[in-house]
């Protein structure tokens, strides 16, 4: 998902529920505010157990230079919950009118974690949604040294 806001109560929370409660696994931007914590609806992933909130990185897993991007909300909690980074700063892709473009964004990291997930369930059918959850979260590193309270940090 790539919307935010900042309500906890809502249909889109109803909705997150519903999906997780089914196996859904939901991958959502942290958001773009530069804030300690994930704007909603990625804040969601502190009291929903399939949900994963994605921050974004600058840089490379090749560069000495990857830190989290000074836009990206992060994971300031205390409680551990499902958060992870990719890259979202400059990534390239094609318009609608097939120009090349480059973007910024916790909305562009989701889909990295979301095609990430989408891999690892075609190799390993039949493992629930928490145990995919809980793989991709546990087989991340730490690229950018900031100390968090979530689960982890990663690059894709």
């Amino acid at each position: 998902m790539s919307f935010g806001g900042t309500t906890t109560e809502s249909p889109v929370q109803a909705a997150v529920q519903n999906a997780a409660a089914h196996g859904v696994i939901c991958v959502m931007a942290a958001g773009n505010n530069g804030q300690a914590t994930p704007a909603y609806p990625a804040g969601y992933s502190t009291v929903i157990r399939d949900c994963i909130a994605v921050g974004a990185l600058s840089g490379s897993s090749n560069s000495s230079t990857t830190m989290m991007t000074n836009f990206s909300n992060r994971a300031g909690s205390d409680t551990p919950f499902n958060f992870v980074d990719a890259p979202g700063n400059a990534i390239t892709g094609y318009t609608l009118f097939n120009l090349v473009q480059s973007w910024a964004g916790t909305s562009m990291a989701a889909p990295l974690i979301a095609a990430e997930i989408a891999d690892f369930l075609s190799a390993n059918m039949g493992y629930t949604s928490e145990q995919i959850v809980s793989a991709v979260v546990q087989s991340t590193i730490d690229v950018t040294g900031i100390s968090t309270h979530s689960s982890t940090l990663s690059i894709c």
